[in-house]
């Protein structure tokens, strides 16, 4: 007995020295709650936010910490090292405004809601730009601080801790799994390549192994690592393929090639897709083997003369090496700051990022935390460098449902909304006047008995309503053996057949729906719904009448007066008045212009390529004829 109380002391003693000592690997603490590490690691929420983190970062970094308690959390203050100028919306700013193409999503239609439909340009062959909120929820940090997702913040230098093992984790199921490389490393499988390219580059080797297979995918039949680039272009040139071939738009030119000038490009490789960016695949592969061909300069000595990436071995290597020095080196450490370079110490911010796709840093980090886990070294000692801005929303970005307005005051008072000129418009509703109601949305898909806040409107003081949306290709206007329509309703919690209104009581006004086109949700349709005979002024809610499964669009939605409102004089500067002569003067507003009404139910579809017209542009060239299906007067 005494024997094991002395043995019990000794064990007590050896653990309180543990908990003590300077070089303590793990923190403890007899509550089994975390505290603070010798080294001044925060550790609890109320550490986090002693170290400068608000408690929205605090209190998940503490639970991540409580998990993994080797991990540690450098906070990246983008804001402070700027001076002051990179706030949350000066960045937003730069990410949507300045460059069409700098984030992009899919064109498959589950990534609908991420699109901005002001912009209907298809960018490098299949995506589209992605919409403001969609950018601001991949962009807020808070929005990742799970164990999987943390990963977009860890540092990708070189770290001694990566296995082989690990690498093969990445590359299992793809074509790298296995396999060997080619020339003097023909014996050498991909995975140890990758760790000997990450030790040359001071790259971590599974951060190369991601990106290959996140451009490669997991078959590897790009032509730009077949060895046979050259010949591929050839073909498309050679047989004039200007559109679209086997489901991939190409845009090849008409003239300016020869037969030798591009199958020379045969015999060189590009795993990572540097370079390979342009509107169609023959801009995409001419773009990433000239790459190719410049390879690595600083390599040519040791490569026998050429810098050029004429093996798979010097394509990985190379490409390692340009990745690491071009951004792991320049402030672009983490998979975040490849998809958004914001740290203002990088030399080429904002337009110097690795990543298009908006999701590209969010797939890149479930592949590493992936890799780790599996090859059970998710304890090890990470560093994770996490973007803060000042001005950041109170809550996270929510991920976004479609429904936000493009602009955020648009439902506080419809008649505050801006003025768009609508005399052009071809309907026999809207002969002329102006509208100073616009509700415009990013991408705003309803279904059946969805409703969509319009607002606090007086219904009173307009003629009509001109509602701008689109349907699928598939859209059945006479599912369920009903005519679908679409309607103001007074009511969000009665739409239309609801059992809280049987008898629609709280219905407005309504208008019909057109069946599904070609091209789905790129063509646009206007149904325009009388409000001449409509008393009601309160909370409006837009909502449809259609099957289940069904969903229709809504763009924009314009209030429009006829009653005696007088449009504004036209703004004419100092210029044209300088230049104009005595008898000029503008066009009548009140000519009739309208074309004849065409398409069904007098509603004709327009290309939505018009929606990145302005708005009195749009309205003027692209609205085409409706007419009111259903009045009902609202006392």
């Amino acid at each position: 007995m005494m024997k094991n109380g002395k043995n019990t002391l000794m064990k007590l003693f050896a653990l309180l020295l543990l908990c003590t000592a300077g070089a303590a690997a793990v923190p403890c603490a007899a509550s089994g709650e975390p505290v603070a590490t010798a080294s001044g690691d925060p550790v609890s929420a109320a550490d986090f936010v002693a170290a400068g983190w608000s408690d929205d970062y605090a209190e998940k970094l503490a639970a991540l910490k409580k998990k993994h308690p080797s991990w540690t959390f450098e906070k990246l203050d983008v804001t402070g090292l700027s001076g002051g100028k990179y706030t949350w919306d000066y960045i937003l700013k730069m990410e949507c405004d300045e460059s069409k193409n700098r984030n992009l999503v899919q064109s498959t239609d589950s990534y609908i809601v991420l699109r901005d439909f002001t912009d209907q340009n298809l960018y490098d062959s299949g995506w589209y730009k992605a919409s403001k909120y969609a950018v601001s929820y991949l962009m807020d940090s808070r929005n990742f601080l799970d164990e999987e997702q943390i990963f977009q913040f860890a540092d990708l230098g070189w770290s001694e801790i990566v296995t082989v093992d690990m690498v093969k984790t990445v590359l299992r199921g793809t074509f790298m799994e296995n396999a060997c490389l080619d020339g003097i490393y023909s014996e050498t499988t991909y995975a140890d390549f990758f760790m000997e390219a990450g030790k040359r580059s001071g790259a971590n080797p599974v951060y190369l192994a991601v990106l290959v297979r996140n451009e490669q995918g997991v078959a590897g039949n790009s032509y730009l690592i077949s060895g046979k680039v050259g010949d591929r272009l050839w073909f498309y040139y050679s047989n004039k393929i200007t559109g679209s071939f086997e489901g991939k738009l190409i845009n090849a030119p008409t003239s300016g090639w020869t037969e030798e000038e591009l199958k020379k490009y045969n015999g060189y490789y590009n795993y990572f897709n540097i370079g390979a960016g342009g509107t169609g695949y023959f801009q995409i592969y001419l773009g990433g083997v000239k790459e190719a061909v410049n390879g690595t300069p600083e390599m040519a000595s040791e490569w026998g003369g050429s810098p050029s990436w004429d093996t798979r071995w010097k394509a990985i290597l190379g490409g390692a090496m340009r990745a690491t020095s071009k951004y792991v080196l320049d402030y672009q450490n983490t998979f975040y700051l490849q998809k958004f370079n914001v740290d203002p110490r990088s030399s080429r911010n904002f337009w110097g990022q690795y990543m298009q796709s908006i999701f590209g840093s969010y797939g890149r980090a479930s592949s590493m935390y992936k890799s780790y886990k599996e090859g059970g070294v998710l304890d090890m000692p990470y560093n994770f460098i996490i973007p803060v801005y000042d001005g950041m929303p109170e809550n996270p970005c929510p991920y976004p449902t479609g429904r936000e307005p493009a602009n955020p005051a648009a439902l506080q008072k419809a008649e505050s909304f801006e003025r768009v000129n609508l005399s052009a418009i071809p309907s026999r509703l809207v002969k002329a006047g102006y509208t100073p109601a616009k509700i415009t949305w990013e991408c705003a898909l309803l279904g059946q008995n969805d409703s969509l806040p319009l607002g606090d409107v007086d219904l009173s003081r307009y003629s009509s309503v001109m509602i701008e949306y689109s349907v699928p290709e598939k859209f059945d206007s006479f599912a369920g053996n009903a005519k679908a329509f679409i309607g103001l309703t007074g009511r969000e919690d009665a739409p239309f057949g609801d059992p809280k209104d049987p008898d629609m009581s709280s219905s407005i006004a309504t208008g019909r729906l057109a069946d599904g086109a070609a091209g789905g949700y790129l063509y646009r349709r206007n149904c325009t719904i009388s409000l001449s005979d409509v008393a009601y002024s309160g909370n409006v809610y837009l909502t449809p009448c259609i099957a289940e499964g069904q969903k229709v669009m809504i763009h924009n939605v314009y209030f429009i007066t006829n009653k005696g409102y007088e449009p504004p004089e036209p703004e004419r500067s100092t210029e044209a008045a300088a230049t104009s002569s005595p008898g000029e003067t503008e066009a009548d507003p009140n000519a009739d212009t309208s074309p004849e009404s065409s398409g069904a139910d007098g509603g004709e579809q327009r290309k939505s390529s018009c929606s990145s017209l302005s708005p009195a542009a749009a309205a003027a060239t692209c609205v085409a004829s409706a007419v009111a299906f259903r009045r009902r007067k609202r006392d």
